[in-house]
């Protein structure tokens, strides 16, 4: 996105008035939701699809969608003006990065297309969220998780999300989880159980438990693949911050601690405790904040906080966590991916 706005000039703090560069930039900065609006509508609108045989013109493309001439017009030069589209001899042309929109290869982008109208908005409550410290509705807790309860909709979205985000890791993770003492393993927070499924079909003598909320649960149970005999897993309706269930020796909190606040994260490990017997072994699966990488996470981190008044965490924060949960933290392990593998056990 950067690319297409101007260089930031420096400003001195000894000067009041505001340079005209400086303006322009400022002004680009709050104009960005174009560019992200245009890359939304051309996938939506399966605009590669339309080019991928070839050029066409503004009549043709009509003829073939019936959308308005004028409005085509003006949605294609703005296409080809953030480098999507080329215009030769009347006929407009997907550009090599323009090819990142063509159906096959989308598919890295589906998280971000799925979540771009509720990010949207979420972003538009940021002064409220720096003022309180988070999105609060009116029964107290973050706007997202309320609406996550109430409305199907906001529920397929997120288990897009999830399934989408985790495909990408799942072989980089199990690489690195450890099941070796392992005869139990309780997913906490799940979501359609992704994760567990693949441990399961990896280490298929392994026992697998899902607790997910009461209306997720029903969700998966309505899904044609994971009911009757096609269940590989057992399900638990529960919420992490009053009830985990015990009976497990391997429990995994994966990508479920940077949607909270540190004092609901501290919840959901102490339960966690209350729940796991002596010596059995909690694994972490989370981003972690490092000196390397702190700039780059910072915006991803403000999402967080916008959406769902959560955080990414430094491992010595999840360390903390974990020992005022009662819980020993015994290592991590990094990934061929951006996850890694925290691990802690019952003291």
């Amino acid at each position: 996105m950067t690319l297409f706005l101007p260089e930031a000039p420096e400003v001195s703090p000894k000067n009041d008035k505001l340079p005209p560069a400086a303006a322009t930039t400022l002004e680009a900065y709050l104009h960005g939701y174009r560019l992200s609006a245009l890359v939304h509508a051309a996938i939506s609108l399966n605009i590669g699809e339309y080019f991928a045989k070839g050029g066409l013109g503004v009549a043709a493309l009509c003829e073939k969608t019936g959308w308005h001439p004028e409005a085509l017009q003006l949605f294609l030069e703005a296409l080809a003006s953030i480098g999507l589209l080329d215009l030769n001899a009347g006929k407009y042309t997907l550009t090599k990065l323009g090819q990142g929109i063509l159906p096959s290869n989308i598919a890295s982008l589906t998280s971000a297309l799925t979540s771009f109208k509720t990010l949207y908005s979420s972003f538009l409550d940021l002064p409220e969220v720096v003022r309180s410290g988070g999105p609060v509705d009116q029964v107290g807790a973050p706007c997202y998780w309320s609406r996550f309860r109430r409305e199907d909709s906001v529920r397929k979205e997120f288990y897009a999300n999830v399934e989408n985000s985790l495909s990408k890791y799942l072989d980089p993770l199990l690489a690195e989880i450890d099941v070796s003492s392992a005869t139990h393993v309780i997913d906490i927070g799940g979501a359609t159980g992704m994760l567990l499924n693949a441990i399961l079909s990896r280490w298929p003598y392994l026992r697998g438990t899902l607790m997910e909320r009461p209306e997720v649960v029903m969700d998966l149970q309505r899904h044609a693949g994971l009911v009757g005999e096609d269940l590989v897993f057992d399900l638990i309706p529960s919420d992490f911050f009053r009830h985990i269930p015990a009976g497990g020796d391997l429990y995994i909190l994966c990508r479920v601690l940077h949607d909270w606040a540190d004092e609901e994260a501290q919840t959901i490990l102490t339960n966690c405790a209350s729940a796991m017997s002596a010596g059995a072994r909690l694994l972490l699966i989370e981003k972690t904040i490092t000196k390397e990488n702190e700039a780059d996470m910072a915006l991803h981190n403000l999402k967080m906080m916008v959406l769902f008044g959560g955080k990414e965490r430094t491992l010595p924060q999840f360390a903390k966590l974990l020992n005022n949960a009662g819980l020993e933290f015994t290592g991590a392990r990094k990934t061929n991916s951006p996850l890694n593998v925290i691990e802690a056990r019952k003291r």
